[in-house]
């Protein structure tokens, strides 16, 4: 199973313009269209309601760097069969990926949380497999904004 690299990428700064100008393009026609992996109109979104592209892109940075934590912590509890622990950790992960508009991790969370909700574990960790790809194409998509890509 794939997982998400560790380090993620380098948090921007204050002075990191192209993080930056990248948060304030995202609706730009020329910018790729990788909206089933990150729907970029969501980090502008987030922009625009913290009034800073720069926090945007920080949000988006810290994100990557906790998703291999986010996805241990649900990947663990569906191993040792600790259902509420997995079904909080979905949540949390399907919350926060919505923010940044990584849909394909909203929709995986979503159906973790559905499945252990009905009592369907093994259809929770069919889902949960590709849990690690998923999270690193988003991570990967999410760098490539910040750095320009």
């Amino acid at each position: 199973m794939t997982k998400v690299p560790a380090g993620g990428p380098e948090r921007p700064g204050p002075g990191d313009g192209a993080a930056l100008d990248n948060i304030a393009v995202l609706n730009n026609s020329a910018v790729p269209d990788d909206s089933a992996v990150l729907d970029r109109s969501c980090l502008t979104d987030l922009a625009d309601q913290l009034a800073s592209p720069e926090a945007a892109a920080q949000f988006a940075a810290v994100f990557v760097e906790m998703l291999p934590e986010r996805v241990q912590a649900i990947e663990e509890p569906l191993a040792d069969i600790r259902v509420q622990a997995a079904r909080t950790a979905a949540l949390s992960l399907g919350s926060s990926a919505a923010m940044i508009g990584a849909q394909q991790l909203v929709r995986d969370a979503g159906l973790i949380n559905q499945h252990l909700k009905t009592g369907s574990l093994d259809a929770a960790r069919e889902v949960a497999a590709r849990l690690s790809a998923d999270a690193a194409a988003v991570a990967a998509a999410i760098e490539d904004l910040l750095a320009g890509q």
